[in-house]
């Protein structure tokens, strides 16, 4: 099960509170992560992972073009522009620093330095300005020569990862989950890190906190509950299954699960475990899932991305419509 849909599936009555099954042990779960398992009042879906959205930086590729990174600990959305244009100036054509954000998880985030929410239980709730000011940075980038222009942007879209920008060595640094550094890294051949985001407030506000990268559930259509809910506390708590496993879905949403796997750990994912780490001190609460009727959000995210930074419709306008239509569609299916 995926965030984005849990809400439709859970809506419909299509999955089991796994809450009620006493084979399925949450325990060793942070309450924050398993919260956004839930739906209403019922666990319908047991985290199997988590991660952190960070940024990843090309190591070799800013040594090389001697373009050093300010203070990562504090540095601002303008200092990142400002370093991001740097990077580009200094590199052959067709090479830039910074790619832009485009998904769900990194609009909460960003809305979430601001003081500011994308969803309340059945709503959308994202302010406009807040919205705005999202679109208006990748806009910002592409026309100052920080990001690849708006018709790169759109072609470099749909490309498999070992052929995007950042993987073929064409862009710096990217926006992504942390767990996404080991299928990078084998992609780039280069020394990367995982950096936290700019803020406006030098990283005091503590917006951060760990998605689940994916759940396991169970269909209310089951003849063996008891039995589907055994194998899920297997698959998450044994340490037979933690060292079978290992982070191919991400960091285990279960603590200990790190520490069975002890020296286990590839280079790339003990980065990514210690971004996580690092990140605890910036977690706030965890936010609502994805309400029912939106679980197109990134489809819809990236239309309006796109005519913003071909300038067919204003950040704000964007930013007025794309609520609009989200909304409308929560309220369908409420």
């Amino acid at each position: 099960m995926d965030q984005v849909y849990l809400a439709s599936y859970a809506s419909r009555g299509s999955l089991v509170d796994l809450g009620g099954l006493s084979q399925l042990d949450t325990s060793r779960l942070d309450q924050a992560v398993l919260d956004m398992g839930t739906w209403g009042d019922a666990l319908y879906a047991m985290p199997i992972s988590t991660t952190s959205t960070g940024l990843l930086v090309n190591m070799d590729l800013i040594d090389e073009l001697g373009t050093p990174l300010p203070d990562t600990s504090t540095w601002t959305w303008d200092e990142y522009e400002a370093w991001a244009k740097e990077v580009t100036e200094k590199s052959p054509d067709d090479t830039y620093g910074t790619g832009i954000m485009t998904n769900e998880f990194a609009l909460q985030l960003f809305a979430r330095q601001q003081g500011d929410q994308l969803f309340s239980e059945d709503d959308i709730v994202i302010k406009p300005d807040t919205l705005a000011a999202y679109f208006q940075l990748a806009l910002d980038w592409t026309k100052s020569g920080a990001a690849a222009p708006a018709s790169a942007q759109a072609e470099n879209a749909s490309l498999a990862l070992d052929q995007t920008p950042f993987a073929t060595g064409k862009t710096a640094a990217i926006f992504t989950p942390s767990t996404m550094i080991t299928a990078y890294a084998a992609a780039v051949g280069a020394e990367l890190e995982l950096l936290p985001l700019p803020t406006p407030d030098e990283d005091t506000t503590k917006y951060d906190y760990y998605k689940p990268g994916m759940y396991w559930s169970v269909s209310a259509k089951s003849e063996h509950p008891a039995e589907a809910a055994l194998l899920i506390d297997f698959l998450v708590n044994d340490p037979e299954a933690a060292t079978i496993i290992g982070t191919e879905r991400g960091i285990p949403a279960n603590p200990q699960t790190l520490v069975d796997l002890g020296d286990d750990l590839t280079a790339e994912e003990r980065k990514a475990a210690d971004f996580a780490d690092q990140r605890k001190p910036h977690l706030g609460e965890a936010p609502a899932i994805v309400p029912n009727g939106a679980s197109d959000i990134e489809t819809i995210l990236a239309r309006y991305m796109q005519d913003v930074m071909f300038e067919k419709q204003t950040p704000l306008d964007a930013a007025n419509a794309l609520i609009a239509e989200v909304q409308s569609s929560t309220n369908a299916a409420k």
